[in-house]
């Protein structure tokens, strides 16, 4: 059975997301988590590259069962939701969900540059 998954990507603190990403496949945190745990490690925002930017690279890496939705929707169908922040000069941050009523909380980790600071073992359940 596919696990669907649903990444976010902010433009900072920003309460709606810039971009919405639904995954087909490979949901899980040891999927989709871990994968993008290792796309964003050691990311750094410079001006100039923003969200939209990250949200089109994103979207080329992942490559397969991706599509956009809109910005802040929901597929109805995911198990988990992903949100990356990212603000000028500060590491990217990637925050891993549960899917809900209500959202619970896995994984809010600022991206180190340590390539396994994603460890769907240390998820809180």
């Amino acid at each position: 059975m596919s696990v669907h998954c649903i990444v976010n990507i902010h433009d900072g603190p920003a309460r709606k997301p810039l971009a919405t990403i639904y995954r087909h496949r490979d949901g899980e945190p040891s999927g989709t988590g871990a994968e993008l745990a290792r796309f964003l490690n050691g990311c750094r925002i410079t001006p100039g590259f923003g969200a939209a930017r990250l949200a089109a690279l994103l979207t080329a890496r992942l490559k397969r069962d991706v599509s956009f939705l809109p910005a802040g929707s929901s597929h109805r169908g995911e198990s988990f939701t992903y949100r990356i922040r990212v603000s000028p000069g500060l590491p990217a941050s990637l925050e891993a969900y549960e899917a809900g009523p209500p959202e619970i909380p896995l994984v809010r980790d600022p991206c180190s540059d340590r390539p396994d600071w994603f460890n769907p073992g240390k998820l809180k359940r």
